[in-house]
């Protein structure tokens, strides 16, 4: 019986997943060569560090104060030597950043609905006097690595990462 519930429990749990990811608005960046499902609702805007790829923030008036913005990074490095210098960049004094602290929260693979593999990097971060959660998803592609990072308040933690980690899963590269 406990064997039977489980099997449903998976079938209907992956069931939704794919029905998730079938009824998007999936955003594409034919440019980057890559897609994927923004938050429903949230409102795409130009970067803002002048990146050619949409940047997405919650709408105004929501109860999470949110966004999530794409870079790319030409290197061939390995991804787990860009990963140990990410972390050294990323913990370093870099006072120009306004940034008080930062804290690394969590750090693992990370796998979406297509099969691509990267790594999810979580930090605590205060800026500006606030507290805040920022998830960055490292993917590699020839020559490059796609970086996304979704940044909420600490506040919305729990909510945040759902969300990233569904928009994230959604992601489909061109050619995979």
């Amino acid at each position: 019986m406990k064997k039977t519930l489980l099997s449903v429990a998976i079938i209907l749990y992956v069931a939704a997943a794919g029905l998730a990811q079938g009824t998007c608005t999936r955003h594409v960046e034919a440019s980057g060569g890559f897609s994927y499902c923004p938050p429903a609702g949230w409102v795409a805007k130009d970067s803002a560090s002048g990146g050619p790829y949409k940047t997405f923030t919650a709408p105004p008036g929501s109860a999470m104060v949110g966004n999530m913005n794409v870079k790319e990074e030409a290197t061939t490095v390995s991804h787990n030597d860009y990963l140990a210098a990410a972390l050294k960049l990323l913990l370093a004094d870099n006072p120009p950043t306004g940034t008080a602290t930062k804290k690394i929260v969590g750090w693992t693979n990370f796998e979406t609905a297509s099969k691509t593999r990267g790594s999810r990097l979580t930090l605590e971060v205060t800026y500006g006097g606030r507290l805040l959660r920022t998830t960055q998803y490292i993917f590699d592609l020839p020559g490059k690595k796609l970086i996304f990072t979704g940044t909420a308040l600490d506040a919305d933690k729990e909510a945040a990462a759902r969300i990233f980690d569904e928009v994230m899963t959604s992601l489909r590269l061109s050619g995979r």
